[in-house]
């Protein structure tokens, strides 16, 4: 209602005052303006794994049981601090069993993900890692447009 309101009144202004000597006309056109959005997305931290080794120890000073040790060395690249998650899912033919650490990653700093799993002396053991960098929303610029409408009086 707002962008007809104008040129109608001066249309009848004119038309009112009458055309001395030649009447104005209006012109209008569709044109295509930009306009920016912002849209939110997923972002997931930059790391690298460093090392991920299994061996087998001794899983106490004073005692003789035997054991498997997964350690996982984790550099965070990303330009935030954040909380990593690394779980060590641990098979072997008797037994499974999953166990997980959280620990904090400064930007650029390295650290130990370190668990051990109750097994037999000379057991086969399995171990697969799973990695669950933290991630968090940000936001990018999206240009999209929309249609105005232009009046010129000629």
């Amino acid at each position: 209602m707002n962008k007809f309101f104008l040129p109608t009144s001066i249309f009848l202004i004119l038309l009112i005052a009458g055309c001395q000597t030649e009447c104005p006309t209006i012109e209008c056109k569709n044109i295509s303006q930009p306009y920016a959005e912002q849209e939110p997305y997923e972002y997931t931290f930059q790391y690298g794994v460093l090392d991920d080794s299994t061996e087998g120890i001794f899983l106490g000073e004073d005692t003789l049981n035997w054991g498997t040790q997964q350690t996982t060395t984790i550099k965070n690249f990303d330009d935030k601090s954040g909380e990593f998650k690394v779980i060590h899912h641990y098979r072997t033919l008797k037994n499974e069993g999953t166990k997980e650490k959280k620990i904090i990653i400064k930007t650029g700093e390295t650290k130990d993900f370190i668990t051990t799993f109750d097994t037999a002396l000379g057991e086969d053991v399995e171990v697969k890692t799973e990695i669950i960098p933290p991630t968090e929303t940000r936001y990018k610029e999206i240009i999209k447009y929309k249609t105005i409408e232009i009046c010129n009086i000629n």
